[in-house]
C-alpha cells in the first residue's frame, strides 16, 4: 500500500523506547528502564494505560503536528471514536468513558525520561522532563448509546500541549498507518511502533536480545514467565509483519530477535526521527 493510502498519525519516540503499560497500574507513579534509556510517569488522575492510552496520546500527537498548533480542538468524544473506526457506546465500560478516562489521564501526566549515554571513558545522562499538557477540557455522557452524547452535549474538548512537549514531538516522532494501529492489541501496537522506528536507523543487520526485549515490552516478567513471553511476542511479531509490516526482515533466534535493513514501512513525512 503506497503512503497516499494510508491514514498516518504519529508515536513519540520516548514512548517507543519505554512503552505506556499494558494493565492498568493503579498507581499514580509508573516506571518502566530499558536498556539505556528509563521513565517515569506521574498523573494525579492516573497513568495513560492499554490500547486506549496508546490510541489517545497517538491522536493528539497527529492532530498537533498536523496543524502546527498546540492548542487542540479534539471534537466531541463519540467523534474522535468514530474517526477511527471504532463504535460509539455509553455506559461505565463503554467506548466513551474508556477514551475520555485515557485522555484525562495523558492530560494531567508529567513524564522524565533519561537516555545514559557511553562513548569510550565518558558517561553522560540526557534527561527530559516535561508535562504533557497546560490546559485540559473533556465534556462526556455516561448514558448509553450515542445519541445523547452527541446531542446534548454541545461543548468542545481541548487540550493545550505544553511547549515542551510540543518541541520534543515535532522533532521525535515515527510515523505509523493509524487503521492498522487501531486495530491491534497493546503489545502488537508496540512492537509494531518499534520495527518501524528501528527500520529508520537501522544500517546494519542488528540481535536485539531476549533479556532487553523483556524489559521493554514485558512488566514484571520473573523468570518461569519469560517462555510464555517469548511466544507471547514472536506471535505480535508474527502478526505485525504479517499484517502491517510485509517489507520488514527479521528473524527470530534462540538470542533473540535479529533485525536487517529493510524498505520503510512509511516514508519520513518531514519529521526528525529519532
Amino acid at each position: 500500500m503506497s503512503d497516499k493510502n494510508k491514514n498516518i498519525s504519529f508515536v513519540p519516540v520516548p514512548f517507543i523506547f519505554c512503552p505506556l503499560p499494558v494493565r492498568d497500574p493503579k498507581d499514580n507513579e509508573w516506571s518502566r528502564e530499558t536498556g539505556n534509556s528509563s521513565m517515569i510517569l506521574t498523573s494525579s488522575k492516573g497513568i495513560p494505560f492499554g490500547k486506549w492510552g496508546r490510541i489517545s496520546l497517538t491522536l493528539l500527537i497527529t492532530e498537533a503536528l498536523r496543524t502546527g498548533n498546540k492548542e487542540l480542538a479534539i471534537g466531541r468524544v463519540g467523534e474522535v471514536l468514530k474517526s477511527v473506526g471504532q463504535s460509539v457506546t455509553g455506559g461505565k465500560s463503554g467506548s466513551i468513558t474508556r477514551i475520555t478516562n485515557q485522555m484525562n489521564r495523558i492530560g494531567h501526566t508529567y513524564m522524565s525520561f533519561d537516555n545514559n549515554l557511553s562513548d569510550g571513558n565518558i558517561q553522560g545522562i540526557k534527561s527530559i522532563n516535561v508535562g504533557i499538557a497546560d490546559e485540559l477540557e473533556l465534556y462526556w455522557s455516561n448514558s448509553q448509546g450515542e445519541g445523547h452524547e452527541l446531542q446534548n452535549f454541545l461543548f468542545e474538548n481541548r487540550i493545550l500541549l505544553s511547549d515542551r512537549f510540543y518541541e520534543l514531538i515535532e522533532k521525535h516522532s515515527t510515523p505509523i498507518d493509524l487503521d492498522c494501529y487501531t486495530s491491534m492489541n497493546p503489545l502488537e501496537q508496540d512492537v509494531y511502533s518499534w520495527l518501524v522506528r528501528r527500520m529508520y536507523t537501522l544500517r546494519k543487520p542488528a540481535l536485539v536480545k531476549w533479556d532487553h526485549l523483556y524489559t521493554q515490552f514485558g512488566e514484571n516478567i520473573t523468570p518461569t514467565a519469560k517462555p510464555r513471553f517469548r511466544e507471547r511476542f514472536k506471535k505480535a511479531l508474527y502478526d505485525v509483519t504479517q499484517r502491517s509490516y510485509h517489507e520488514a526482515k527479521i528473524s527470530v533466534e534462540n538470542e533473540g530477535i535479529r533485525l536487517y535493513p529493510s524498505p520503510l514501512s512509511i516514508k519520513n513525512e518531514g519529521r526528525l526521527i529519532t
